[in-house]
Parts: C-alpha cells; sequence; structure tokens
C-alpha cells in the first residue's frame, strides 16, 4: 500500500484545519507544491471557494497546476510577497523544511 497520499491528506487536514481556526477568513498562502500542499489547496477549496489562495514554489509550472486546483488559485514568485498579501500570517503544521506549510489571514484576537 502507497501511504505517502493517506499521509499528505492527514497532514493537510490538520494543518489547514488549524490555520483555519487560529486565523480569520482571508488570503491564504501555501508554500510548497508536493502531495501536502495540493491536498491543503483542494481543502481550501472545499472549504473556502471564494477567498484567494496563493501557491508560491520553487517549480513555476507545479506552482501553477497546484493553484489551479482552487477557483480562486494563484500564483506567485516571492514567498514574502505572497505572506504580505495574506496579512499577519498564521502557519500551521508545515512538514518537511521548505516542502509545506499554509498560511492564512491574520491570527484571532485573544478573547
Amino acid at each position: 500500500m502507497d501511504t505517502e497520499p493517506i499521509t499528505a491528506w492527514r497532514t493537510a487536514a490538520a494543518a489547514t484545519h488549524s490555520a483555519l481556526t487560529l486565523a480569520r477568513p482571508g488570503p491564504a498562502v501555501v508554500v510548497a507544491t508536493g502531495a501536502q500542499a495540493r491536498a491543503q489547496v483542494f481543502l481550501l477549496a472545499s472549504l473556502r471557494p471564494a477567498e484567494p489562495v496563493t501557491v508560491v514554489g520553487r517549480d513555476h509550472a507545479a506552482a501553477c497546476a497546484t493553484a489551479a486546483l482552487h477557483l480562486a488559485g494563484r500564483t506567485t514568485d516571492s514567498i514574502k510577497a505572497a505572506v504580505y498579501e495574506a496579512r499577519p500570517p498564521c502557519t500551521a503544521a508545515p512538514g518537511r523544511p521548505a516542502r509545506s506549510s499554509v498560511a492564512t489571514g491574520s491570527p484571532r484576537a485573544p478573547m
């Protein structure tokens, strides 16, 4: 059994849930184009279809393909620009370094 897809979906679900719980609605940033990143973009498309998602990756063609999984998906070459656009980011559960993380909206104010 190939466990990579199962691990990618499980990790993406946990990261996406955490980010959406901790952040206000708004633009999201996914930094990576691997299996977990694709799962995160797909989940964001299902949960927040109207909110833009920017995908940043080393391979522009892969970033475009990953962004295409979301109706409001787009790409940029600059991580800094993407995160700035997403307002103060809330990151959750990065996979391996430089492989995948998600940032979305601004942190919620303390209660």
